[in-house]
């Protein structure tokens, strides 16, 4: 039985290309391929899925959210999550592996190296470089509450105070709250400096 892979990358081109390298595997089917994490969403709900390769560095819904509301789509309970990327941080690193990921890839890994990985992961096994596992552990965890990561995704995004607490069903005071803790607990200045380093290390 095939293995069956969607691929997320909001690279159209390197997305086609990895439909074309993982089409040259016999063990291999590849059931689609999607330009963010909303449309994977879709993707996975309409059909079987047993390997997704997630990109890290997309625009809007990140590879980090696409994998965490990826966790609860029922039929993708089963999923394997492969992460692909440029960006190696400990801290993007950490994050991927708090979220449960089975493999942590950068986006120059070869061929074979990614063929191989896919079976590892779709028979159970984890695939992360032992230094970039290494590293991921001496961060620390997260500092920031729950409240204080949905916060800063608003501010991310562009979100202005009033229109964050209203998403969150927060009030505006409670938002500045939020955003306070969060710049003191990161040591920063402000809430620009605050979204660049949670981001960098993971954290949102």
């Amino acid at each position: 039985m095939s293995i069956r892979v969607a691929v997320v990358d909001d690279q159209v081109l390197f997305a086609e290309t990895l439909r074309t390298l993982l089409g040259t595997d016999p063990a291999i089917e590849v059931v689609g391929v999607a330009s963010c994490g909303p449309e994977l969403l879709e993707l996975v709900r309409a059909q079987p899925v047993d390997v997704v390769l997630v990109d890290v560095d997309m625009p809007g819904m990140s590879g980090l959210d696409t994998v965490r509301a990826l966790a609860g789509v029922p039929q993708a309970a089963g999923a394997r999550v492969i992460m692909l990327t440029v960006v190696t941080s400990p801290g993007v690193v950490r994050a991927a592996l708090d979220a449960r990921v089975s493999g942590f890839l950068g986006k120059d890994v070869h061929a074979r190296d990614l063929l191989q990985a896919i079976r590892t992961v779709a028979d159970g096994g984890r695939v992360v470089s032992p230094e970039l596992a290494a590293s991921a552990a001496l961060l620390g965890p997260n500092p920031l509450t729950e409240a204080e990561q949905r916060v800063l995704r608003c501010v991310r995004e562009g979100t202005d105070t009033a229109t964050a607490a209203a998403q969150l069903f927060l009030s505006t005071g409670t938002v500045k709250n939020h955003l306070s803790h969060a710049i003191q607990k990161l040591g920063v200045h402000n809430r620009t400096e605050a979204v660049r380093l949670a981001q960098d290390n993971g954290w949102i």
